[in-house]
């Protein structure tokens, strides 16, 4: 299997050899993100303990230099800036299906 693109902006540093999909000529970007979530009726205190520990845990070397060598930055942002980010990017993923549908016709 051969790599054609990342769909990130930015070049993967674990793939640097592999284009952005704007590089390969295509108006295309899907960022690369991953999340801690807890059940909706998770306590405050609970969700503000585990963001704390992991905005901690985003700041470690190692955990920054790991997530960098797999070609994502640690971040650690608080449960309202990933709630935002969330929303984002749900609009951003209907999008794409939305236009994809539109594409295919009605089949």
């Amino acid at each position: 299997m051969r790599a054609l693109a990342v769909t990130t902006a930015k070049r993967s540093p674990s793939i640097p050899d592999v284009p952005t999909m704007m590089e390969a000529g295509l108006d295309y970007e899907v960022p690369f993100w991953t999340a801690i979530y807890v059940p909706i009726q998770t306590p405050k205190p609970i969700v503000d303990k585990l963001a704390a520990a992991i905005r901690k845990a985003m700041r470690d070397p190692a955990v920054v230099k790991r997530l960098a060598d797999v070609g994502t930055e640690a971040v650690g942002s608080s449960p309202a800036a990933l709630d935002a980010l969330t929303h984002q990017q749900f609009d951003l993923y209907r999008g794409i299906v939305q236009s994809d549908k539109s594409l295919l016709g009605s089949q």
